[in-house]
């Protein structure tokens, strides 16, 4: 297998947090969402799926980027989704993952 597609399963356990994107640039005008890791689809290229809180799959042919989150990320991505998901937004999910990392690390050391 392409190293370069090697599944994050290893780094991913079922249950995980996490914010996923249909595809890997993660823009938000794509579908994204933050829910729980369910398991790994071995499609090329691999994919995740994610579900929500009742356990159904948010895209039934999964995501094709996942990262794992803590809570106050998930919240702080979910508390901004209307600024993420307008169409005048700059920059990708993973940007705007960044920006809540980095104002969430300011916070805590305040």
């Amino acid at each position: 297998m392409n190293q370069l597609f090697e599944p994050r399963e290893k780094y991913l356990v079922p249950g995980d947090y996490v914010l996923a994107t249909k595809y890997s640039d993660g823009d938000p005008m794509d579908q994204w969402c933050v829910g729980f890791f369910k398991e790994t689809l071995y499609y090329d290229p691999i994919r995740y799926l994610v579900v929500n809180d009742q356990g159904q799959p948010f895209r039934a042919n999964g995501f094709r980027r996942v990262e794992r989150l803590s809570a106050d990320e998930g919240k702080w991505i979910l508390d901004h989704k209307d600024d993420i998901s307008c169409p005048v937004s700059v920059g990708s999910l993973w940007d705007w993952l960044d920006k809540a990392r980095e104002e969430l690390a300011t916070n805590s050391t305040n």
